[in-house]
């Protein structure tokens, strides 16, 4: 895929950037003898997204209930495969929990695998072609197709129940406003690169409009609860770099965040009033969604290139998964790495896992 093969020449910049980038490097972690702050959660899980064509996708699950004294907590490194005694597909790209189960999108094999949380056992495969992204309002999940639509799959039957046709290549979407924005990228149709987010009705399960943004490529989004939708272009690596947009979900207004510059391929995740992201010094940081400024640069002094993030909304822990290094760094509040855990290949999404 056009953005595996754009994301490992970023990897490669990185390294090479991350020489010249003078921070604060960790030599080595000192795990705790206890787990941290686990509060109510059993586990994490990873997808790592392997490489495209190769049909290598793994999910992997880390057991927060058998520790170990040093460095990695003990994981089932394949524990789909290991469940169900098959392979998880080809092109891992997204992974939710919701309710009760798990729904992991796999690009390349055309299919969504729907399986027990807290379990990896497999209910049901879903036939989509090429699925990218996933969201869930009540009890709907909405899927994203590269064939340019978006599924609504019933989360208890289990079946597809409409498809809504948008922009091209659709990415990320977000929910705001009781509205559905999808990022239409047009990623796999250089050099005629769509610039357009649709937005869906909820209500009525229709696009309602299509926005323009400033920049090519838009791919991944999220919201805060002050009426932002934040969009994340990645360019068409000539001309135009890697940048972010908001959009007011009233109006639908756009206007460009010229400080918020984004790394190639970089998760967007909101958690309180702060946007989490990876940005061009590859390191994880924060933007203010209240006040609408950036926090100092260097939330997480990391050599490491962020392409997953997830929060702990209970603790504040925040997890930073590396393309680069094929590890998950853990901080505290306190922005302190605290652990860190294996992963495969192009770890793509970090899931707390409740007990």
């Amino acid at each position: 895929m056009k953005y595996l093969q754009n994301l490992k020449l970023c990897v490669t910049v990185a390294v090479l950037a991350i020489i010249a980038v003078s921070c604060h490097k960790v030599d080595k972690i000192v795990a705790p003898t206890t787990p941290p702050q686990l509060n109510n959660f059993a586990g994490i899980y990873v997808l790592n997204q392997g490489n495209s064509g190769a049909n290598n996708s793994v999910l992997s699950y880390f057991d927060f209930s058998t520790w170990n004294s040093w460095n990695l907590m003990n994981h089932k490194f394949t524990i789909f495969s290991l469940t169900n005694n098959i392979n998880l597909g080809d092109t891992g790209n997204d992974a939710e929990i919701y309710g009760s189960k798990m729904f992991v999108t796999v690009t390349n094999s055309n299919i969504i695998d729907v399986m027990e949380a807290k379990t990896a056992k497999l209910i049901k495969q879903i036939n989509i072609n090429q699925p990218r992204s996933i969201v869930f309002v009540g009890s709907n999940a909405f899927v994203t197709s590269y064939q340019g639509t978006v599924s609504i799959i019933d989360t208890a039957a289990l079946t597809i129940n409409k498809i809504i046709t948008v922009g091209s290549y659709p990415e990320q979407m977000v929910v705001s406003n009781n509205k559905l924005y999808v990022a239409n990228s047009g990623i796999n149709n250089p050099p005629v690169y769509n610039n357009t987010v649709s937005v869906i009705d909820l209500a009525g399960l229709t696009v309602i409009k299509t926005i323009t943004v400033s920049n090519v490529n838009p791919f991944s989004m999220a919201a805060d609860t002050y009426g932002h939708v934040y969009v994340g272009c990645l360019g068409d690596n000539k001309k135009m770099l890697p940048s972010t947009v908001e959009i007011d979900n009233t109006t639908d207004a756009v206007v460009l965040l010229p400080d918020l510059n984004l790394a190639y391929g970089s998760p967007l995740v909101v958690s309180g009033d702060l946007l989490y992201y990876t940005g061009t010094d590859f390191q994880v940081s924060g933007f203010d969604c209240k006040h609408q400024t950036i926090t100092k640069p260097e939330i997480f002094a990391q050599n490491t290139f962020g392409s997953a993030i997830a929060v702990n909304n209970d603790t504040g822990e925040v997890f930073v998964a590396s393309a680069l290094n094929k590890l998950i760094y853990t901080f505290d509040n306190n922005r302190q790495i605290i652990y860190q855990i294996n992963t495969g290949i192009n770890p793509v999404k970090v899931l707390l896992v409740k007990k």
